[in-house]
């Protein structure tokens, strides 16, 4: 025979309501101390990371704390757009050149209206709603009238705006792709100050970066300077060895800048270092690819990208990622005859330029900004009138 079954007294009920009050206060508690000893240590690592490098470890460490949480993607903001920062469980392939525009981010994406959107405030959207939100992105530029193929393995999004000081430059996506009603209030506030404290770890890496590209840039050209060669020429020679792809380097000095700085004038000089250092861009940006790279390289993000540099004085340098010595042979004729075409004054310029290839033996790249260096005299004394 079962015993009836017992009658909780009032005041036994208010204690009862008490200690779950007590244990709930106390879980917070331990909750939101983990949370801050997380973002304590993100923000200890994010010292040493560029913005760029910082999204990835901060998208995948909001995953891991925002209850119900399994994939999610970090948008930033790029003047009117949004682009793809980081992913954790989406094919990389699908949002590959992917954007947003911003007014499509903020009215339909988000769709919670102005004033919740300046305030940073999360919203959750369910499978219902998510094909109907989620329209309209671009691809390679080009407008696609739909939403992602992603979207239809979603069961719930969270979505964050990432301000700072009043403005929106970031957002948060958190997904689940199992249950519909897994994200709660305990979700929408971890998200909450997760995006909060990101924004703030996100501005002080965006500092950092500006303050070091700085003191990387030459002033007068605003190409990168000597000691922004010397920490690419260290990162280009380490992948070169590690995937086995080539590596060259030009570097030149302009045939004419003495004349040009004691006919013209200093003002004049200086307008013909911006105007070489611009044609030296441009002209690698406009030129055909010369890059043979393996394709791990390239699935590791390291594909490589040429570089130019004000060496120092009328000296300027470049560098060639994957470039054979028959392609660094075509990209000097090409550099050098974009700068032919240049006249300051009555004044023509001209580049003496040498060339050379990372050898096995090399492992920081010094005897190959010497062997560049050497052909370069070695033109430019050639090329000297003689008896001088």
């Amino acid at each position: 025979m079962e015993a009836p079954a017992r009658t909780w007294t009032e005041d036994e009920l208010d204690l009862l309501a008490q200690t779950a009050h007590v244990v709930g206060m106390e879980y917070e508690r331990v909750l939101a101390q983990r949370h801050l000893r997380t973002l304590l240590r993100l923000q200890a690592s994010f010292l040493s990371m560029d913005p760029d490098a910082a999204y990835q470890p901060l998208l995948e460490r909001a995953i891991s704390l925002i209850p119900g949480a399994e994939s999610g993607s970090l948008l930033i903001r790029a003047g009117q757009h949004f682009q793809y920062a980081a992913t954790v469980n989406f094919d990389p392939q699908e949002l590959q050149n992917v954007t947003f525009e911003l007014n499509v981010t903020r009215d339909r994406w988000y769709g919670l209206g102005d004033d919740a959107w300046l305030r940073g405030e999360p919203r959750i959207l369910t499978r219902s709603l998510l094909p109907v939100q989620g329209v309209s992105y671009l691809k390679d530029g080009r407008p696609a009238h739909r939403h992602l193929d992603s979207v239809d393995t979603l069961e719930a999004n969270i979505g964050v705006p990432i301000l700072h000081h009043g403005q929106v430059y970031g957002f948060l996506n958190i997904d689940n792709h199992t249950d519909a009603d897994v994200f709660g209030k305990d979700s929408l506030e971890v998200a909450r100050t997760f995006a909060v404290q990101a924004a703030v770890l996100l501005h002080e890496a965006a500092q950092r970066s500006s303050i070091q590209l700085a003191a990387r840039t030459d002033a007068l050209t605003g190409l990168q300077n000597r000691r922004g060669f010397m920490e690419a020429l260290r990162r280009e020679v380490a992948l070169a060895h590690r995937h086995g792809m080539p590596l060259a380097m030009l570097v030149a000095d302009m045939r004419g800048f003495k004349a040009v700085n004691d006919t013209l004038g200093h003002t004049a000089g200086d307008e013909a270092l911006i105007r070489v250092g611009n044609v030296l861009r441009n002209a690698l940006r406009a030129g055909d690819s010369v890059f043979r790279w393996s394709p791990r390289a390239v699935t590791e993000g390291n594909a490589p990208s040429e570089q130019v540099f004000r060496w120092g004085g009328d000296e300027f340098a470049v560098l060639l990622p994957g470039t054979p010595p028959a392609g660094a042979e075509l990209v000097k004729a090409r550099l050098q005859e974009a700068v032919r075409r240049l006249q300051v004054g009555t004044l023509g310029l001209e580049l003496n330029m040498g060339v050379a290839t990372l050898q096995t033996g090399d492992t920081d790249g010094s005897r190959l900004v010497h062997e560049a260096d050497a052909e370069m005299y070695r033109e430019k004394h050639a090329r000297m009138p003689a008896g001088r």
